[in-house]
Formats: structure tokens, C-alpha cells, sequence
């Protein structure tokens, strides 16, 4: 996302979430970014929420995103949002070979066959970390990209070693 910023000449804000984000930070990360694309009404800004799904916010985050809502005010048109989930990954069971299972919408339809709120923290405590369901309206926006090979992946994190040792690659 910030190279692409970077390639389009425009602007990003970016928040990276964890457990301990609460929607104050949300509040006034995003009470910073209106007061910048309101200075600059003909100019797209970005807002990257990173793994939003990792703190109790999605209330807000549905309300900001989806419904383009804060304060009781519509979010700036010029406003434009970016968001990555992790995805719901159960932990291996050890009497199974069983691989693990990873999706974005998983927790959401386990829930629909119990209670949810059992269900939900049934699927919470086989998660190999925590993260917490989306809201439908956000759900509707994903896209799951899938996972990376372990060759892909040992690739990936070689390259971006190579990036950080090379200063010229930067």
C-alpha cells in the first residue's frame, strides 16, 4: 500500500492495529486524517487500516468504512479506505494431522450453527491468534487472497532482508 502511495503521488495515513487499540486511538487517528483532507478537498487521501480485525473495534471500523459515517457526519468523499484482516487460522490438533484451516469468513459461518456468542468463543480459543469477526458489511468487502507457499514465503522474507542490508535497493 505505501509503495503504491508512493508510485500514485498520494497521500496515506495508516494505522496499524492491535489488541490494544481502542476506539479512541481510532477516533483521533481518523479526527487527523479528516483535518487533512479537509485542507485538501481536491486530493484523494488513503487510510490503511492494517489487521483490523485484531482489536474490538469493528463496530467502528463497520461505521467509518461502510457506512462512510463519523460523528454524525459523512466521511469526506475524498477520504478513500484500504484495510487487511487476518484471517481466522486454526491451530493444528495434535491427536489430527489435520492441516490448518484459513479463511477470512470462517467464524462467521461456524457461528450460524450454535449460538453465536458460544460459537464464537468456542472457534476464538482453537485460533493460533486472536482475532475477532468481522461485520457483514465489512465482510462483503473482502477479498481472500489465500496463503503463501512455504517456498513463496521463505522468498519473500529473503527479499525483504536483501531490502533492509542494501541500501541502494531502497
Amino acid at each position: 500500500v505505501n509503495f503504491l502511495c508512493k508510485v500514485m503521488n498520494a497521500d496515506l495515513f495508516a494505522l496499524n492495529v492491535h489488541g490494544g487499540v481502542t476506539d479512541n486511538d481510532v477516533i483521533e487517528f481518523m479526527q487527523e486524517v479528516n483535518a487533512f483532507a479537509s485542507a485538501n478537498p481536491h486530493k484523494n487521501v488513503y487510510v490503511f487500516f492494517d489487521e483490523i480485525n485484531a482489536c474490538e473495534g469493528q463496530s467502528l471500523f463497520k461505521f467509518i468504512v461502510s457506512d462512510r459515517v463519523m460523528f454524525s457526519k459523512s466521511v469526506l468523499p475524498n477520504i478513500k479506505f484500504i484495510m487487511a484482516a487476518n484471517p481466522y487460522a486454526l491451530a493444528k490438533r495434535r491427536s489430527e494431522a489435520e492441516e490448518e484451516v484459513v479463511g477470512i469468513s470462517m467464524a462467521i459461518d461456524a457461528a450460524q450453527q450454535l449460538s453465536e456468542a458460544q460459537e464464537i468463543e468456542k472457534v476464538m480459543k482453537n485460533l493460533v491468534y486472536r482475532v475477532h469477526p468481522l461485520p457483514n458489511t465489512l465482510l462483503e468487502l473482502c477479498f481472500d487472497f489465500g496463503t503463501l507457499t512455504d517456498a513463496v514465503e521463505t522468498q519473500y522474507i529473503k527479499s525483504m532482508i536483501m531490502k533492509d542490508l542494501d541500501p541502494t535497493r531502497q
